[in-house]
C-alpha cells in the first residue's frame, strides 16, 4: 500500500475521535497497530480501514469495557469471547445500576428530611404516621466488648454485599432500654436500604427533628432521651 493512501496518525486520530496520545498508547498495548511505519523518523500511519476497528474500540469503551479487556478481546477474537466479555459487563452494568438507584434513594432521603427541616422550627418533635419500610439490622450486642466486633462485623457484612451504608447509619434502641441507653450502645445498628430483610411496620411513629453535620449527634440524641423522659 503507497504511503499516499494511508493516514498520518493526526488525521487518523481526528476521524476515528481517538487522541493521539491513545492511538500510541494501543500501538505500545498492541490493541491497534499502525499499518506502516516510517524508517528514521518512526512517524505511524494507518489505513482507513482501520476505522472500523477504531470505531469498535470506541464503542467498547462507550459500554465500559477497560482496556485489559479489550486487549484480551482482540487476543482471543472469537464469537465466544465476545459473548462472555459481554455478559460479564451486563452484569457489572446490572450492579452500577442498582448501586445508582440506592444513591437516589438516599438522594431523595437527604432531600425529603432538608426540605421537612426547612418548614420547621428546629428542634420540633411530632407524632408522625409512617408506611413500612425495610431496614438492614446489625447483629444485637449486650456490652461494649461485643460492640467493636458487632460493628466490625456489621460493616465488614455490608462492604461484602456492595451496601454502602456511609452517611446513613442510624441507631436502633429496644422501648424497654430506651431511658438508660447510652447514644454509643444502642441495641441494633441499621440502615435503610431498598433490599433490607428486617421490615419496620406501618404506624405511628415519634419523630425528632434537628440539623445535625453529625459532630454533635450524642448531645442531640441526649435532647431525645430528656424529651421523652418528659413526656412520659
Amino acid at each position: 500500500m503507497h504511503q499516499k493512501e494511508l493516514l498520518s496518525i493526526s488525521q487518523f486520530a481526528k476521524m476515528a475521535d481517538i487522541t493521539r496520545a491513545n492511538l500510541i498508547f494501543y500501538d505500545k498495548e498492541n490493541i491497534l497497530t499502525p499499518t506502516f511505519r516510517s524508517q528514521g523518523n518512526g512517524y505511524r500511519y494507518y489505513s482507513f480501514q482501520q476505522l472500523n476497528q477504531a470505531f469498535t474500540i470506541n464503542h467498547l469503551r462507550k459500554i465500559g469495557l477497560s482496556l485489559k479487556a479489550i486487549k484480551k478481546f482482540y487476543q482471543n477474537n472469537s464469537l465466544e469471547e465476545a459473548a462472555n466479555m459481554a455478559e460479564q459487563q451486563n452484569r457489572l452494568i446490572q450492579k452500577q445500576i442498582s448501586e445508582l438507584k440506592q444513591l437516589q434513594a438516599h438522594l431523595d432521603t437527604f432531600q425529603k428530611n432538608l426540605s421537612e427541616l426547612a418548614q420547621l422550627k428546629f428542634p420540633a418533635y411530632q407524632i408522625q404516621k409512617l408506611s413500612a419500610k425495610y431496614l438492614t439490622l446489625s447483629p444485637p450486642y449486650q456490652n461494649i466488648r461485643e460492640k467493636t466486633q458487632s460493628m466490625y462485623d456489621f460493616f465488614r457484612y455490608c462492604k461484602e454485599n456492595d451496601i454502602d451504608y456511609h452517611g446513613y447509619l442510624g441507631r436502633l434502641f429496644l422501648k424497654d432500654k430506651i431511658q438508660t441507653s447510652n447514644f454509643y450502645e444502642p441495641s441494633y445498628l441499621y440502615f435503610e436500604n431498598m433490599e433490607g430483610e428486617y421490615e419496620m411496620s406501618a404506624g405511628n411513629y415519634f419523630i425528632y427533628y434537628d440539623y445535625s453535620d453529625g459532630s454533635n449527634l450524642s448531645a442531640i440524641y441526649q435532647k431525645v432521651q430528656s424529651l421523652l423522659k418528659e413526656k412520659g
